[in-house]
């Protein structure tokens, strides 16, 4: 079963629509992974391609629960794992770096990978669907991110605020996403939303991620130095060791924003695998 759908209209727009429900891993899935790297490599080849939209539905609980099975089926040693969940995200790098703009155009929630997949685009534009949420929700399952979300979303909205949507893994309403900086605006229709999508791609021909733009700094700093650092992360360790019992999670979420956020982009993706493949075999690391 074909999961994602390649189109492309007069203006040169090219529209992916994705249907998780071929794949019993969603994203995780190989099936899943191969046809996305070929949706990525066609956007970045075929000439005058002038926008990527990316259209996400059905990214809310059942995907959820997909990549839950999927993470804990992940077999083999911490290296092994960490190859896996390193190849995953690599293909979502390459569609952020693909040189095109590309949005997500999300109708209906996003959670879990199906969210990073939506980080992985350079502007998220959701349907204004009350009963829909956003988030980064696997540490309730006793997993963390694996596909860039503890790297891209304090890059993106700054490690304090980053730092409880990913150790509490809450979920956001649409207008509560849009205020926290989650996603860049709302539609009130689907017709709507896709007509944003395009609209934006069509203004933003040289997008880039703001972690790819010379000078970046993530808002607020990162590190030892920073002016929340003793509050996060070192009294943090403590208080998500009395908070979480034994769930291994927090911690690890926890070390890899720590770590990946002193480095490049490319470095802490790698970062973010390698805690989540040891804390899948047993361990945390530390922070």
């Amino acid at each position: 079963m074909t999961m994602i759908t390649f189109t492309r209209d007069d203006a040169g727009l090219a529209l992916l629509r994705f249907d998780f429900g071929g794949a019993a891993d969603g994203i995780f899935s190989k099936a899943f992974l191969t046809e996305l790297d070929a949706a990525v490599t066609r956007v970045a080849q075929e000439e005058d391609l002038t926008g990527v939209i990316l259209l996400l539905k059905d990214a809310g609980p059942e995907m959820e629960a997909a990549e839950i099975h999927a993470r804990l089926s992940l077999q083999g040693t911490a290296v092994g794992r960490s190859d896996q969940l390193r190849a995953a995200g690599a293909v979502l790098r390459r569609l952020e770096t693909c040189g095109r703009p590309v949005v997500a155009a999300i109708c209906g929630s996003a959670i879990g990978a199906g969210f990073e997949l939506a980080l992985a685009c350079h502007r998220r534009i959701a349907l204004n669907d009350p009963d829909s949420l956003f988030g980064l929700s696997q540490v309730r399952s006793g997993l963390m991110p694996a596909l860039g979300g503890t790297q891209r979303l304090p890059r993106l909205i700054s490690i304090p605020k980053a730092l409880p949507l990913l150790l509490e893994g809450q979920l956001l309403a649409p207008e509560d996403a849009l205020a926290a900086g989650l996603v860049h605006e709302l539609a009130g229709t689907p017709e709507d939303l896709m007509a944003r999508a395009a609209a934006w791609c069509l203004s933003a021909p040289a997008a880039q991620q703001p972690w790819d733009m010379k000078g970046f700094r993530i808002p607020g700093g990162a590190g030892p130095l920073a002016p929340f650092a003793t509050r996060e992360f070192q009294n943090g360790t403590s208080r998500l060791k009395a908070a979480s019992g034994d769930n291994p999670a927090p911690r690890a979420i926890l070390s890899a924003v720590y770590e990946g956020t002193l480095l490049p982009i490319d470095t802490a993706l790698k970062i973010e695998a390698d805690f989540c493949a040891v804390m899948l075999g047993g361990g945390a690391g530390a922070a």
